[in-house]
């Protein structure tokens, strides 16, 4: 088990620049390795909590750093305890990262994301936000061999997009997805379903049967341990992807 602490200074480049925090306050922290399992192991895999505090900063949420994954991996998340909103995006060349599609998630507890694995040129990226008011917990499954390159975010200043805090005023917090703003730095930032949107249901039809897994289980280790062949899809390389994934 290893654990990683990441601070607001951490996250500077991501955050607005007129912010004003406590460089050295903890951002979020992320427990590595948390589970021994069999399966796990045998798979090169490994099972990390994530505990993302409650704060804001500059009119924005609580997050985490955001990363795309070098190489054809994916990830499979859940949370744990608190509400989540998951941004996902894609770049489709990288000699252009600066042009990207993104999707929103919403998840509370027992409720999951998948974040699609990559291939030929295509990244997938991903950043989690706490738009609750308590920390948020999250759990998530991911190859060892899995790499987060974080530059690309930082050299953006952050994601393609952003929740600002007032956009939950209202009870339902879903109401934030909709006050989205997009991050100025990027050349080009479109919705995912607006240019792909058999990818977009695709992810949220995997997303909704990896929420439905964790609740029959009990939880996403205890899901993996029944059912593993479930999740292998997001770990292998993608030109057997399709000929292993059960729900295609």
């Amino acid at each position: 088990m290893e654990t990683q602490v990441r601070t607001m200074g951490d996250l500077r480049k991501v955050l607005p620049s007129n912010a004003k925090f406590d460089s050295k306050a903890i951002a979020y922290v992320m427990h590595r390795d948390m589970s021994n399992l069999p399966s796990l192991k045998d798979a090169n895999c490994r099972y990390d909590i994530t505990i993302i505090p409650a704060w804001s900063v500059a009119g924005q949420f609580a997050k985490t750093h955001g990363h795309y994954h070098v190489g054809q991996h994916g990830e499979a998340c859940a949370v744990l305890s608190g509400k989540a909103l998951f941004v996902l995006q894609r770049y489709e060349d990288i000699q252009h990262i600066d042009r990207a599609d993104y999707m929103t998630i919403e998840a509370e507890m027992g409720e999951g994301a998948v974040i699609e694995a990559g291939y030929g040129n295509v990244r997938y990226g991903h950043v989690t936000v706490n738009v609750g008011s308590s920390p948020l917990v999250l759990a998530n499954i991911v190859s060892n061999g899995c790499e987060p390159q974080y530059h690309s975010y930082s050299g953006l200043g952050g994601a393609a997009v952003f929740i600002p805090t007032w956009s939950t005023k209202k009870p339902n917090y879903a109401f934030a997805t909709r006050a989205i703003k997009v991050n100025k730095r990027y050349a080009s930032v479109k919705m995912l379903r607006e240019v792909d949107s058999q990818l977009n249901d695709q992810i949220l039809e995997d997303s909704a049967s990896l929420s439905a897994l964790v609740r029959v289980c009990g939880g996403l280790l205890e899901a993996y341990n029944q059912y593993p062949d479930r999740f292998r899809y997001l770990f292998e390389d993608s030109e057997v992807m399709d000929a292993t994934r059960p729900d295609r």
